[in-house]
C-alpha cells in the first residue's frame, strides 16, 4: 500500500499524506539535485490492494523436470 496504514487509506487520507510526500521528495530534489540520479518515487495509489493475494497454480511436470505456469503457460527450468 506504498508505506500507508490500512486506517489511513480507509479514512482517505492517503491521498492527502501521499501529496505531501511529492512536495517533500520533490523539495528535496531542487535543494540537492546532485543527489538524485531518477525521478522520485512513484507515490501512486493502486485501486485494489489486497492483503492476502491468490497465487497463480503451478504444476511440476516430472516427466521434463520443470514448473509449468498453467496461466501464462510458461515453463521455468529447475
Amino acid at each position: 500500500m506504498n508505506f500507508i496504514s490500512p486506517i489511513e487509506h480507509h479514512k482517505g487520507l492517503d491521498k492527502e499524506i501521499f501529496n505531501k510526500r511529492i512536495e517533500v521528495y520533490e523539495a528535496a530534489k531542487n535543494k540537492h539535485p546532485e543527489r538524485w540520479t531518477k525521478d522520485i518515487r512513484n507515490w501512486s495509489l493502486e485501486d485494489k490492494v489486497f492483503l492476502n493475494p491468490e497465487r497463480k497454480e503451478k504444476t511440476v511436470d516430472k516427466t521434463v523436470d520443470r514448473v509449468v505456469d498453467k496461466e501464462a503457460n510458461i515453463a521455468d527450468a529447475s
